[in-house]
């Protein structure tokens, strides 16, 4: 009989496995016996990040003196130690002699009651400035998973999923896989002159991934926050509406035109956030914006001011309505679970300009300000240009 099973999972390896959750996807299966590589390789490929992996153990002593002897042929083939090398567990409970093995359960019991009580949110760009604040903000409400290409997320609490967004096969498989109750897409090649130098790059995740994802969630009535730009405006005629007339100067603002077009769309009933220049916490892999700022200031303090060549020229004519992640990310969130349908403007109270900003950044570090020069964005050739003032109207988030 045993032979029998092994030969069964060598032709498909989910065999078994498919036999135990044959029914409704949507109810939580406890599966008591899972031995082998081969049946968390099914539960893995199909349920994905949905999988809570549980180890029982108990050291060698325990188990002999509850009556365990060795037998060769059988405790040393894979139906009894396939499973002894692998790694990582989600949960490991000690079933050994004097570990309180009750509280342990109940532990588990509890994380699997709060996973079942609680929708899954799939975000994209995880280990970005905004996304990562947006899993922040999230975990309190959801079950989120974490989608990242290069770099892992580094909060603890969400359910990590490598994704590469350019491969839509494996975007489309994935999404079957895992059935997020609810999507936000923040992932993006979001600096213009990478976009200017490779349009189809940048173009592979600006719209074609954010078309797959739109494609999925209005296919599947799954709530969808797609972040856009101000970019998408020529800056001639603020403040800008929603329904203000678009003109992108950018490759990368004219990627994400198009992208919202696909949105409108494929997913009616998703909402298109138009983002400002943002701030807040970096993430490990994802400075800010206005970094360079903040690294001038402290170069400079460090240096002997008098003598210091250390300068940071920032444009007195640019203005953006800044806005602190916390508060896009909340945003995406409320919006996320309204009944609100299309573009909305997402930004700060006011416009800023560039020095002004560099201003306030010196002030609130108390550095000295004096390498920040005030220049006209006309002092510098741009490549893309940029436009001089994208101040967007906030009447219908107020």
């Amino acid at each position: 009989m045993i032979q029998w099973g092994e030969d069964m999972r060598d032709k498909d390896a989910g065999y078994f496995a498919k036999l135990t959750t044959a029914g409704n996807k949507d109810t939580v299966w406890i599966i008591p016996d899972a031995r082998r590589k081969s049946d968390l390789k099914y539960f893995m490929e199909t349920y994905s990040v949905r999988v809570l992996t549980v180890r029982i153990e108990a050291d060698v002593a325990t188990r002999e003196k509850r009556g365990y002897v060795f037998t060769s042929g059988v405790d040393d083939v894979d139906s009894e130690c396939s499973l002894d090398d692998y790694s990582p567990w989600d949960v490991v409970i000690d079933n050994s002699d004097g570990a309180d093995f009750q509280a342990q359960l109940h532990s588990l019991t509890a994380q699997i009651n709060a996973l079942a009580a609680k929708k899954w949110l799939l975000v994209t760009g995880s280990s970005g400035l905004l996304g990562s604040e947006v899993v922040r903000q999230a975990i309190p409400s959801w079950n989120v998973i974490a989608a990242y290409n290069t770099h892992t997320p580094t909060q603890n609490l969400a359910r990590s999923l490598q994704l590469d967004l350019t491969d839509l096969p494996l975007v489309r498989s994935t999404l079957s896989h895992i059935r997020p109750d609810a999507i936000v897409h923040c992932a993006a090649i979001a600096k213009p002159p990478l976009c200017e130098r490779d349009p189809a790059g940048s173009s592979a995740i600006n719209i074609d991934a954010t078309t797959a994802l739109a494609t999925y969630a209005g296919e599947n009535s799954v709530p969808f926050v797609f972040t856009s730009t101000d970019l998408v405006f020529d800056g001639t005629a603020p403040p800008y509406s929603e329904e203000s007339a678009t003109n992108p100067l950018s490759e990368y603002g004219r990627q994400k035109l198009e992208a919202e077009e696909k949105v409108a769309l494929l997913c009616p009933s998703g909402v298109v956030c138009r983002l400002p220049l943002l701030w807040g916490q970096p993430s490990p892999h994802s400075p800010l914006s206005i970094q360079f700022i903040v690294d001038a200031l402290f170069s400079y303090s460090r240096s002997t001011s008098a003598t210091s060549t250390i300068t940071c020229d920032l444009f007195n004519d640019e203005y953006r309505s800044l806005l602190d992640t916390v508060s896009a990310a909340k945003g995406l969130l409320h919006f996320l679970t309204s009944d609100y349908a299309g573009i909305l403007h997402i930004a700060g109270p006011s416009k800023i300009d560039k020095y002004s900003i560099g201003l306030q950044l010196a002030s609130s570090l108390s550095l000295n300000h004096n390498c920040l020069r005030s220049v006209p964005q006309s002092s510098v050739a741009l490549t893309p240009p940029r436009p001089l003032d994208l101040e967007l109207s906030i009447s219908k988030t107020r």
